[in-house]
């Protein structure tokens, strides 16, 4: 079975997001973003203004003071009815994030291009500055897990002490040069609950050069990633995970 048909029956994603990047839009307006979305309302009935702010920390005095810069907007919300699916779009980047079960590439992707063959039909893109695709993986390892590596092949390992880990985080970069992919990997050992132990395994991979604008190109270099995500997810788990998700 090849790599990017693996299909596992309780597949362990609990995130999963694809992005497109673009040049800033001059004539971004929130209104026409608003009148979009009333085409989705049935399905993705919330629509929010997003605003962010920053601290500012000022030492020029004898005293620090820290105050709050004025709220800037920073793009809208589509949230579904169950809130576990957001389309969040700013001026320079559109992005789909989705907390449902998994239920396989060919519906997420198609529930993304929905939204953004509507935006994209208006705002006429010639090009992208890059896309890219994340997925969270969390997996339910067993209360008596004594071995990371009796399930994954990166793990921390100390040749030299014996130790014990109760939690950790660590996070590595590498770079694909044939598909001038950036990869970004996690891994995180959770607290323990009543019936298991929480691992995530969080895969990143950012396409961030100038791409045409074309539906099939794109779609095509989507599937190249993602067939690249479900390599570095099979080779990073062993049998014994494999046999937890299967």
């Amino acid at each position: 079975m090849g790599v990017s048909k693996t299909y596992y029956e309780n597949a362990p994603i609990i995130l999963s997001i694809i992005q497109f990047r673009y040049n800033k839009i001059e004539r971004f307006d929130i209104n026409i973003v608003k009148e979009i979305a009333k085409r989705f309302k049935s399905n993705f009935p919330v629509v929010n203004e997003r605003f962010v702010q920053s601290i500012v920390v000022n030492n020029d005095s004898s005293e620090t003071s820290v105050s709050l810069e004025d709220k800037q907007f920073d793009g809208i919300q589509v949230i579904s009815k169950n809130r576990q699916e957001i389309f969040t779009i700013t001026e320079t980047k559109f992005t789909f994030q989705s907390h449902e079960k998994y239920t396989g590439w060919d519906n997420f992707i198609k529930n993304a291009f929905k939204f953004w063959d509507e935006f994209n039909e208006f705002f006429d893109l010639n090009e992208l500055n890059g896309i890219s695709l994340r997925y969270v993986n969390k997996i339910k390892l067993p209360l008596d897990v004594k071995e990371i590596s009796k399930y994954f092949n990166t793990y921390l390992k100390d040749d030299k002490n014996s130790f014990s880990i109760s939690n950790f985080q660590f996070r590595f970069t590498t770079l694909d040069r044939e598909n001038n992919f950036n990869i970004n990997i996690s891994h995180i050992l959770d607290t323990p609950l009543e019936d298991s132990v929480p691992y995530i395994f969080d895969i990143d991979i950012l396409y961030n050069s100038v791409i045409k604008n074309d539906r099939e190109l794109v779609i095509s270099l989507f599937e190249k990633i993602r067939d690249k995500k479900n390599q570095l997810f099979n080779e990073g788990i062993t049998e014994e995970t494999k046999k937890i998700i299967s």
